[in-house]
């Protein structure tokens, strides 16, 4: 019997760590739109995220009582979710499989380039070795679609360089004259910036960056124009990722927000917190 779902989507938001000041309470809209928006797209949603040990078990736990140990979001956590919802994707025979992840990230310098690095409940771990790698290894056929929101501010660098002012472009009507380039020009490159940082590819893959390289991510706005952009979907109609990521970016630039450094009646700075595709090994779904 043919599933009536057409993927599988496994949304992670890491709220909490070891250290409080770097508690991220405010992100429980990522987890709440991202997987009303892979639902709406028909996909079969699991959330991981912090939970009591009543809700691991299947039962309803009451917010009004302290007695049931919180579950974090730590390294061996994730890495089992991750591991069974690779198996499940196998099992079910699905052809698509998105992976969304809200967390801090921060790029790491090794030698003569950095690697990204996702952060948990108790440490760091590689993005590379804990997320790509084990999905190349086991779903290189399967189509996918890995979405970060996660930093990419790079540790060798004071602070403040990591803020991400953008570039300068017009906005315009016509979607075909969207990326060209207006006058002005885009903030200087840092030294750092000119640094390579491994990139990370697999086959049959988009995965979307909330920043750039070398950059920090703002918060809220992805996962906000994620749902927002499936929704005006048709119901019945075929969705084109690329495209659907491009709408996300062209309502990013519309949007009224103040940057604090660079204003201007005619163009607005456009940060790629958002919009910044990293496309490798893509075919089309």
């Amino acid at each position: 019997m043919a599933s009536r779902y057409i993927g599988y989507a496994l949304i992670v938001n890491v709220k909490y760590f070891e250290d409080p000041e770097d508690n991220r309470e405010d992100t429980v809209s990522d987890q709440v739109n991202v997987k009303a928006a892979f639902e709406k797209l028909g996909f079969d949603t699991k959330l991981v995220t912090e939970s009591t040990d009543t809700e691991r078990q299947g039962g309803v736990s009451d917010p009004n009582t302290t007695d049931s140990a919180e579950v974090n979001v730590t390294i061996d956590y994730f890495k089992r979710e991750f591991e069974e919802a690779r198996k499940h994707v196998k099992e079910q025979g699905y052809n698509h499989f998105a992976v969304f992840i809200s967390t801090h990230g921060e790029e790491v310098r090794e030698k003569d380039h950095y690697i990204h690095k996702l952060c948990f409940y108790d440490g760091d771990e590689s993005t590379e070795e804990i997320l790509f790698k084990p999905l190349d290894k086991q779903l290189r056929k399967v189509k996918k679609l890995v979405i970060i929101q996660a930093c990419r501010g790079r540790n060798d660098e004071p602070d403040g360089e990591d803020e991400d002012l953008g570039v300068p472009i017009c906005i315009v009507e016509d979607p075909a004259e969207e990326y060209q380039s207006s006058e002005g020009s885009s903030p200087p490159m840092t030294e750092a910036e000119t640094v390579h940082c491994v990139p990370l590819c697999i086959p049959n893959c988009i995965t979307m960056f909330s920043s750039p390289s070398g950059k920090a991510a703002y918060q809220g706005h992805l996962s906000d124009l994620l749902l927002k952009t499936v929704k005006n979907l048709k119901c019945g109609e075929d969705v084109k990722v690329l495209e659907l990521l491009r709408e996300i970016n062209r309502q990013f630039a519309e949007r009224d927000i103040d940057w604090g450094t660079y204003d201007n009646e005619n163009e607005i700075y456009l940060s790629y917190d958002l919009v910044h595709l990293r496309i490798f090994g893509y075919e089309s779904y």
